[in-house]
Order: C-alpha cells, then structure tokens, then sequence
C-alpha cells in the first residue's frame, strides 16, 4: 500500500480562540506537479466508510504520524473541493498552541491529505492522471504546500525496500526531476544510456546536467545519481 500526499494553500474561513478553523483541504480538477487530479466523487465512499466506521482521518504536523495537533470534526466534498472543519487542541498540546499562533497570524496557510488510490485512470490527451477514489487517511496542516511524498521519494523508499516501483511511479519521477514526457519515455524504455550516449553537447545531456545542478531536494539529487548508475 502506497500511501500518498497532496497538498495546496488554503485559506481560513475562520479560526477561534479555542482552536477551531476550517477550510478546503483539496481543491478539484487542479492538476499537481506530479500530474495527478482529483475529480468529482473522488472522496465519496471514502466519507461514507468513515461515516460507517464512526472515525474520521486524523490531524497531523506535517505528516508526522507521532505529532496528532488535533481532532477533524467535519468533511464533506462540495462542487470545489474537500471541506474540512477541526480542532487543534491548543491547551492540550505544546504544538498545537504554536501551530495556532502561527495560523492565526497566516504564517502557516497549507493542509494536505494523506491518501491511498482506489480508482484512477490514464487521460493520455491531457497527459494527467485522474484519481477517480481515493480513501483518506489523514488530513495534516503543512507549513509548505507542497507534495510532501513525492514520486522521487516513492521511487526512492522502493528501491530502499528492494521493491521495484511501477512503471508509472518511475516515469512520474523522471518528470518531476525535470526531463521532458519524451526523455522520460526514452529513459524508461532504452536506460540512461541511451540519452547520455550522445555528444556532451547534445540538447538531452545539457537537460540532465542542468537537472542535477539546479536541484534543491537533496532526495532529488540522490535519485538522480542512482539513475545515471543504472
């Protein structure tokens, strides 16, 4: 099981002097940098089972499962996206007083979902995948809205794992690290070699260089080096 993030800024409908705020933790039909994007009804059954259930996902600090902040008391999917109403339990816990503070003051303004596919599909013509069902697990404030778990470090907890990631994981990978869908394509079909075997000079080289000099996440650069290797 592939447990995924997705995240976005949002912005406060409100927050109280007893912690509570709301707001959207995933907005429809955008398309992330890893390609993805949710569409109606993809957090339909996963309601309904938590309705089922009695549970709600649960409140973390930055997806960090030993950091609960608080408790969702509402969700619910509307027209524009996944509405959500919590807690953060600020006399309770020393986190949750500094999160509040700093939401308060919209120094921090992201949430993101943590999530495992049930249905997705393939839009070839967009070029975007489409996550039809996903079920939630959890819903973290984040302090950068961003991918949290991105392919690169899917691809990389596989390797790590010794689990060969799938075809799709990998190509979401190369993407995000920079190469264009055809070198992504070429790299996964004819190896690393086959773009490095031209002159230095070539267009697809000068990319991969400036790839690896202009990356920021250090799991990025460690991916990238493990690919040349292959």
């Amino acid at each position: 099981m592939t447990i995924k993030h997705k995240s976005i800024n949002y912005e406060i409908k409100s927050i109280d002097e007893a912690g509570f705020f709301e707001g959207y933790a995933n907005v429809k039909h955008v398309k992330d940098h890893a390609s993805d994007m949710t569409v109606d009804g993809a957090f339909t059954q996963s309601l309904l089972k938590h309705k089922d259930a009695d549970t709600m996902p649960l409140m973390f600090w930055n997806h960090k499962t030993d950091e609960p902040i608080g408790v969702w008391t509402e969700m619910f999917e509307d027209d524009h996206g996944l509405y959500i109403k919590g807690q953060l339990l600020v006399d309770d816990i020393a986190k949750a007083k500094e999160i509040y503070a700093l939401m308060k003051r919209k120094a921090i303004t992201g949430l993101s979902i943590g999530y495992v596919v049930q249905d997705e599909s393939f839009e070839r013509e967009t070029n975007t995948n489409l996550l039809k069902s996903v079920h939630i697990l959890e819903v973290s404030v984040v302090s950068f809205a961003c991918n949290e778990q991105s392919q690169v470090e899917v691809v990389k907890s596989r390797f790590a794992t010794d689990e060969m990631p799938s075809e799709r994981e990998f190509e979401k990978a190369l993407r995000e690290l920079g190469l264009s869908r055809k070198q992504a394509k070429t790299f996964m079909f004819e190896g690393y070699k086959s773009l490095a075997a031209n002159d230095e000079n070539d267009p697809l080289n000068e990319s991969l260089n400036t790839i690896e000099d202009e990356a920021t996440n250090e799991k990025a650069k460690e991916l990238l080096l493990l690919l040349k290797s292959l």
